[in-house]
């Protein structure tokens, strides 16, 4: 019988990460605001893929990324109303403007909420702890559209 507790703990834990990661993937894809085209400390176009990386882009019609970066999970949860919180761990490498030869990388804390109709990606990101929630008014807060 311990046997058997066993293998049905090893089985929950195995269904629990494949769940987990496959939940990040309705996030993969291009989310983009252009509200965000004239505002120089907000990324206009933000790309997520597959392979755990990110880029964002100044506006929504630039080709070339300002920043790219790497992303993880650390931790999710469906509310209520079904929207997908993850608690993510990114960090960004990006190119100083003063010395093109050099790269900066950041670790940044992130708080992202993927909406119930998953065509909307809010987005709260510092330097010093995971967001325990989403503020709409502080200078963190980013919101995206899923683009087709």
């Amino acid at each position: 019988m311990k046997i058997g507790t066993f293998v049905l703990v090893i089985m929950t834990l195995f269904t629990v990460s494949v769940s987990f990661a496959g939940d990040v993937e309705k996030c993969y894809g291009t989310w983009a605001n252009p509200k965000y085209d004239e505002n120089y400390m907000k990324s206009a176009k933000y790309v997520i893929q597959s392979d755990g990386t990110f880029e964002e882009y100044r506006s929504t019609t630039d080709k070339n990324p300002l920043v790219a970066g790497t992303f993880s999970v650390k931790a999710n949860w469906i509310d209520a109303e079904g929207n997908t919180y993850f608690q993510m761990s990114n960090v960004d490498v990006e190119t100083p403007f003063d010395d093109t030869t050099k790269t900066l990388e950041q670790h940044y804390y992130c708080l992202w909420k993927l909406g119930n109709t998953e065509k909307t990606l809010e987005v709260e990101c510092n330097t010093w702890d995971y967001p325990t929630e989403l503020d709409t008014g502080s200078f963190y807060y980013h919101i995206y559209y899923r683009q087709e």
